[in-house]
């Protein structure tokens, strides 16, 4: 689930120093949003991959919106790991 999350988010770049997130499109286009926005795209593609996934087996599962900013919080701190990781923060 996770990798499809970050297919579907595209390629992201976190900025330390203003807290902000680059998205950057196909084209080379970057547009600059700030950590609450990023949390809310990804709390809303974490909550539509797990309603795919529970979809197939349990049409009655719903993520709760918690569950939602908890997943996304863990996502994201693992992108900016990532990119610590690879020196691009």
């Amino acid at each position: 689930m996770k990798d499809q999350i970050l297919r579907d988010l595209g390629e992201v770049r976190y900025h330390q120093a203003t807290n902000m997130w680059s998205l950057i499109a196909v084209d080379g286009a970057v547009k600059t949003i700030t950590q609450n926005r990023m949390r809310m795209r990804v709390q809303r593609l974490v909550k539509a991959a797990a309603e795919r996934a529970a979809a197939a087996t349990y049409p009655e599962a719903r993520l709760s919106p918690a569950e939602a900013h908890k997943r996304a919080a863990a996502l994201m701190n693992e992108i900016k790991a990532d990119q610590k990781a690879r020196g691009r923060v």
